[in-house]
């Protein structure tokens, strides 16, 4: 709805999608994947087509590689991505990386997700209720920014999405929800 390009949307025709062919992969795809971005615009490199009319690049440059033709300069054909505006050809190449590497982002089951929000919880009560306010505040900073690096290094090394605004969340209402009670209750 607000026009950025998130996901690999697979028609239900029979007909193999055009990233699918250019990576020469078997496999089939699901109807929808979320692009896993590999960076922002200019991530891939680019060479000029009259660079290579005019024979003037390093020929070892695109050996093995598949190549994207395209209109990579032209602002008036920017699409956005979450990473910023892109050109066809980048968001192309993006996702014929995704399908070649396997790189696509992967979400777990909402069990693990409902589990860790619990397993949270209960290590946001522990702290608050076993330790003084000035202390628990601090470890909370301290909790939030474990889960923040734990859930960057998750998806950069496995491609997995783990939230990191919802736990942030729950630990902040948890903080200030049980100190509202322990003031009450002192």
């Amino acid at each position: 709805s607000d026009n950025v390009i998130r996901d690999l949307k697979i028609s239900s025709i029979s007909l193999p999608h055009f990233c699918a062919k250019l990576s020469r992969s078997t496999k089939s795809l699901p109807s929808q994947l979320p692009i896993n971005y590999r960076g922002s615009a200019g991530t891939f490199p680019s060479l000029p087509f009259s660079a290579i009319l005019r024979g003037e690049f390093d020929p070892q440059l695109i050996a093995g590689k598949t190549i994207i033709i395209g209109l990579a300069n032209t602002h008036s054909l920017d699409l956005l991505t979450p990473l910023g505006a892109m050109s066809r050809p980048e968001i192309i190449a993006n996702v014929v990386d995704n399908i070649e590497q396997q790189r696509w982002i992967h979400r777990l089951p909402l069990k693990y997700y409902l589990a860790f929000s619990v397993l949270l919880l209960a290590i946001s009560l522990w702290v608050q209720f076993n330790f003084p306010r000035s202390f628990s505040l601090v470890a909370m900073f301290w909790v939030v920014t474990f889960i923040g690096a734990i859930s960057a290094w998750i998806f950069d090394t496995y491609n997995i999405w783990m939230p990191f605004v919802a736990p942030t969340l729950q630990v902040a209402f948890t903080y200030l929800i049980f100190l509202g009670y322990q003031l009450t209750v002192a």
